[in-house]
Order: structure tokens, then C-alpha cells, then sequence
């Protein structure tokens, strides 16, 4: 609410995000369904399944989202685990899977020895930051 009301291209960029959010919701809303199902190992092609889970996901979505004021400290925090977890964490994961992977296929190594040993550094390093991050975020809230 920083721009006048009578300001057309403000009023032009709220409509924008406004659609923006209101098309993107169901798209996003049903990856995490989807993941959910998924992750507690549930048949998600069962009717009852999908009905109960989208509800309850509904009723928590939107119950958090009643409650939280603070939208800022949401991104926030998803930015201080999610970064250290993409930066750090994640490409080491998939550099030791593969390394393995062409070690078990007969193939050469992708890491050698100190890689490797660097490459399982970063891991902890990486969830050792993000804990810090988070730490420090909510600290400032």
C-alpha cells in the first residue's frame, strides 16, 4: 500500500498479482497433495484417499494462513534452509549418487578420494548453515 490508489499502473501490477496468485494456488496446491500422499505412502488413486487429503491440506493451508501475520518471516526462513540446502547440500548428494552409481555400473569413479571426502563435508556443512540461518532468522522475528 506504498503507491496512490488513483495510480493506474499500481492498480495494474495488483490485478497482475492477484492472478498471479489466484492461477498459481491449484497448481502448487496439488504438487503438495500429491507429495504428501506420496511421502506417507498412501493410494492416492483411491477416492476416499485423495478427498480426505485434499480437505485436511485445505483446512492447514488456509488455517496457517489465517494465523501468520508475518508473511516476511515465512520467506525468510524458507530462503535460510532452502538456500544452504541448494547451495551446499544438494549438489553434493547428487555428485556421491552418481560417483556410486558409475563405481556400481563398472565405470570409472566421478570423485576421487578427496572429493569424495569433501563432497560428504558439505553435507553437514550445508545442514549445519541452514540450522544457523533459521536460527538466526527467528531470532530476529
Amino acid at each position: 500500500n506504498n503507491y496512490a490508489t488513483a495510480d493506474a499502473l499500481a492498480v495494474v501490477a495488483r490485478l497482475g498479482i492477484f492472478s498471479s496468485v489466484t492461477f498459481s494456488y491449484p497448481l502448487l496446491f496439488f504438487g503438495l497433495r500429491d507429495g504428501v500422499i506420496g511421502l506417507l505412502r498412501l493410494d492416492g488413486a483411491k477416492e476416499g484417499v485423495h478427498r480426505v487429503a485434499t480437505v485436511a491440506l485445505l483446512a492447514l493451508v488456509n488455517s496457517l494462513a489465517c494465523v501468520m501475520k508475518d508473511l516476511g518471516l515465512v520467506t525468510a526462513l524458507g530462503g535460510a534452509i532452502l538456500g544452504s540446502t541448494i547451495v551446499y547440500t544438494l549438489p553434493a548428494l547428487m555428485a556421491l549418487a552418481t560417483s556410486a552409481q558409475n563405481k556400481a555400473d563398472g565405470k570409472a569413479p566421478l570423485l576421487g578420494p578427496l572429493e569424495t571426502a569433501f563432497n560428504y563435508a558439505l553435507v553437514p556443512l550445508g545442514g549445519a548453515l541452514a540450522v544457523i540461518g533459521a536460527a538466526m532468522t527467528l531470532k530476529a522475528a
